[in-house]
């Protein structure tokens, strides 16, 4: 039996576990090397390279919390996903679903470390009322748009698998800034236009990802300009305003989809060793091969039959599609 430590520190809500080891190891004033050293001793399987996800009950126990812990709220942060053990409607499939990517944690909620967390919530914490998306800490509390943005994103975009890393909200945040700024999209000012245009980008999210609009934008019937006046009139609805600068983002959003949905239709009817691949399966597929992400909302049992689809690529193994999920 592990004894705990002399001094135990509180995980966070969703904190990764090789965070709470380097909070446990510095309180403790104990290195994380020496701390990792005694686990190895007290558990031989150990790799000499540290890596917490493997000593979960050890830290449990290091910690003094109760068992399971790890497992259990990690349990609770799975993202929903389409794939064939739900019958391709958003839910928590035990198999296949993921955590959402690993980001930085609410210092507040930490008394002032910082952590790591992989949770089901926005780059807000509601309780202090900071932003803290990338190592920040920025007072909102004056800030209302902010707050019921970040309600609607644990409220609306997890329920539909999408998270701070997924390329809806990336989409979404491209959109919104040719919408609202002239100025040409810089890499280096990514926070910085994240923050300002947030509620922006989760009004737009949660339109751009709605099953019926979905089916609409990527109707194969519909010509590029017919999406692409579609899309248009969409956010300029969300938004308030029409676009202010000719980025190209929507023209590219447009055709990008239109190919990974031809691209669909192609990989209907090969063979995947003894089965055919369904219309679920090919536009599932199809949203990961191509990081098209919007065919993720897409419920395929209500598109449209074409006639001479061609044949396409075969759909991949279910190894692979999994590895094209967690990369």
């Amino acid at each position: 039996m592990i004894r705990a430590l002399p001094v135990t520190v509180r995980p966070v809500d969703g904190e990764t576990s090789e965070s709470y080891f380097q909070r446990l190891a510095s309180v403790n004033s104990v290195p994380a090397e020496s701390l990792w050293g005694y686990l190895r001793q007290l558990h031989a399987g150990l790799p000499v390279k540290r890596n917490a996800e493997l000593a979960t009950t050890e830290l449990e126990h290091l910690g003094g919390l109760p068992s399971a812990w790890f497992s259990l709220n990690r349990q609770h942060h799975l993202l929903p996903i389409r794939c064939p053990h739900t019958r391709w409607q958003f839910a928590i499939c035990p198999t296949c679903s993921c955590l959402p990517a690993e980001t930085s944690g609410c210092v507040r909620c930490a008394h002032g470390k910082a952590t790591r967390v992989t949770t089901r919530t926005g780059p807000i914490c509601l309780h202090h009322k900071r932003w803290h998306h990338e190592s920040s800490d920025i007072d909102i509390a004056e800030m209302p748009s902010h707050l019921a943005a970040e309600k609607a994103f644990r409220g609306t975009l997890t329920n539909r698998g999408i998270s701070l890393a997924t390329g809806e909200l990336t989409l979404a945040n491209q959109l919104a800034h040719a919408w609202s700024s002239t100025e040409p999209i810089s890499t280096e000012e990514d926070g910085t236009r994240f923050f300002l245009l947030f509620p922006a980008t989760v009004k737009l999210a949660i339109a751009l990802t709605d099953p019926e609009f979905v089916e609409l934008l990527l109707n194969p019937h519909w010509s590029p300009s017919e999406h692409a006046t579609l899309l248009s009139m969409t956010i300029t609805a969300v938004l308030g305003h029409p676009e202010r600068s000719d980025s190209g983002v929507l023209w590219k959003t447009v055709n990008h989809h239109a190919s990974a949905v031809t691209v669909a239709y192609g990989m209907v009817g090969t063979r995947r060793r003894s089965r055919n691949c369904t219309m679920e399966r090919a536009f599932f597929t199809a949203a990961y091969t191509h990081r098209a992400c919007l065919l993720r909302h897409l419920d395929a049992r209500h598109m449209p039959k074409i006639s001479n689809p061609g044949q396409g690529r075969r759909a991949p193994s279910a190894q692979r599609l999994a590895m094209l999920q967690r990369a």
